[in-house]
């Protein structure tokens, strides 16, 4: 490893149209990274995370001859800080690491029927988690990520209402390393000058 900054990120995206159901789902995700080596093994930095969830059913209106057409939208912006340590090297190419983070996020959801919004929610997210990753080394400059797992997070979510109550979700994956490849993201990090 060097003392260098670093850019790092993954895209995620899904769309399942599902013509039986007149059910369609669309998922988009960017999740960017910036960091700085303050030692070899070490690396601190910032994340974001933007993810954007569409459900459109159509469904006939007994009423009338239109159809009616609901969309549920949610959309989650998280800024956060992140700790990176590297503890293993296999080869000369593969670095294995932990990484320690933690975000704010707010999710906002509504629901839409016919052009008219129909319930709007705001909920404000608090994440934190210990993860294992992979870096593939294609040169000095470029490496491929591979984000193996959360082994353990922690996840607190509370609408954003005077008496609602927060909730609460510990969750810790022991077995991990067992089916990491059906978990696992990858993603591209750049070496900056």
């Amino acid at each position: 490893m060097h003392t260098e900054l670093f850019i790092e990120g993954n895209i995620q995206y899904s769309n399942v149209d599902n013509q039986t159901t007149q059910n369609k789902t669309t998922a988009l995700g960017l999740n960017p990274k910036v960091g700085y080596f303050i030692l070899d093994e070490l690396a601190l930095g910032i994340q974001g995370s933007y993810q954007l969830d569409t459900n459109t059913t159509t469904l006939p209106d007994p009423d009338t001859e239109n159809d009616l057409v609901r969309k549920v939208e949610t959309t989650y912006y998280s800024p956060g800080i992140f700790a990176r340590y590297y503890f293993l090297q296999l080869g000369k190419r593969f670095f294995t690491y932990g990484e320690l983070g933690g975000n704010y996020g707010i999710k906002k959801r509504f629901v839409d029927v016919n052009g008219e919004i129909d319930n709007e929610v705001k909920t404000n997210v608090i994440d934190a988690n210990l993860s294992l990753g992979l870096n593939y080394f294609v040169n000095d400059k470029i490496i491929i990520s591979f984000s193996l797992a959360d082994v353990v997070s922690y996840t607190s979510e509370k609408i954003d209402e005077d008496d609602a109550k927060p909730i609460n979700t510990i969750n810790a994956n022991i077995n991990v390393l067992n089916n990491f490849f059906q978990t696992a993201q990858f993603g591209v990090m750049f070496i900056l000058n």
